[in-house]
This record gives structure tokens, sequence and C-alpha cells, in this order.
């Protein structure tokens, strides 16, 4: 928590700190809801970033090559070409498996963004979580102001949260009658 933060909850009355605490709790499911609905975007950055890591190893692979000096046994231990081969295979294992877990966030957010029934909703959500626009980008394609953009998404968020609920209701539900 940042010092003025701090500071500023110092200086609240009991009333007002209780206030703050029970908006903070009510913030909670929605926060739930966002971090789900994020949680594509961030598997394909992490993609995107070990692509861009995958071709510097290529490319450093292709660079390295064998070092020959006249005097026997003079040379390194002519490893590195191995080592980097090494690292090239790993991180193409963990690519191949963070794109099928890519494809497994996909799925999710669109059921979720899939069950809303507004088409509004849907637009919306699908620029912010699986295109990845900016609520102000969003605002500029749909030719709505900002407010509406904000609107649209926070009712949305909402609505999100009673499908989760029901959703990890009829989980226990199953589990419970197992």
């Amino acid at each position: 928590m940042r010092y003025s933060r701090m500071r500023q909850l110092a200086d609240m009355t009991r009333e007002e700190l209780l206030q703050v605490l029970f908006r903070d709790i009510r913030k909670i499911p929605t926060a739930r809801v966002k971090r789900r609905l994020r949680g594509y975007l961030f598997c394909r950055a992490r993609i995107d970033s070990n692509v861009e890591h995958l071709a510097s190893l290529e490319s450093a692979a292709q660079k390295i090559t064998a070092a020959y000096k006249a005097v026997p046994g003079g040379g390194g231990t002519g490893s590195g070409r191995a080592e980097v081969v090494s690292q090239i295979i790993q991180l193409q294992k963990y690519i191949k498996a963070e794109s099928k877990r890519l494809q497994e966030e996909l799925q999710l957010v669109q059921f979720m963004i899939n069950s809303l029934d507004n088409y509004q909703e849907r637009i919306v959500l699908n620029y912010r979580y699986i295109n990845g626009k900016t609520f102000e980008e969003i605002a500029d394609k749909m030719h709505y102001e900002l407010r509406q953009v904000y609107r649209i998404h926070g009712r949305t968020l909402k609505k999100l949260v009673a499908l989760e609920e029901k959703m990890s209701l009829n989980v226990s539900h199953k589990s419970d009658i197992i």
C-alpha cells in the first residue's frame, strides 16, 4: 500500500474506514472476473515474449561457430552451440504448452462473453479482453462517449459475477452428488 494511501486511512474515522472496507470488499468479485477475462491477454503476451526470445536464441545459434586454434587443447569446451540448442528445445516445448493453455483461456473468455444477451456488452468485452483495446480505443471504434463504455463495462462485469456465482454453485452441487 502506498504511503499516501496509508496516511489517508490513518486520518479517517472508524465509520469512514468501515465504508472504505465495505466498498473494497464489494469490488472483489468483479476483480476476480476481470482476472479471468485478462487471462487470455496475459497468456498471449507471454507467448509473444517467448517467441521473440526464441528468435534471438536461434539467431545466436547460427552465429556460434567452432573455434580452431593451432595449439591443441587451447579452445573452450565447445558446448556453446549445444547449450543454445538445448535452450531452444526447452523454449519450444514451453511455447507449445502455453499455446494449448492460450486456446483454453480463449475458450473460457469466449464462453463468458457469448453468455451475454446484449450485443453492445459482447462487443465491448471482445475489444477489451480478446483484442486488448483500451477504453479510449473502444469508445472511438464504437462511436460512444468514454463514460458510456465505462458504464457498459461495469454493468457487464456485474452480470458476469452473477454468472460465475451460478456456475460455481452448479459445480459444487455436482460434487455433492458424486
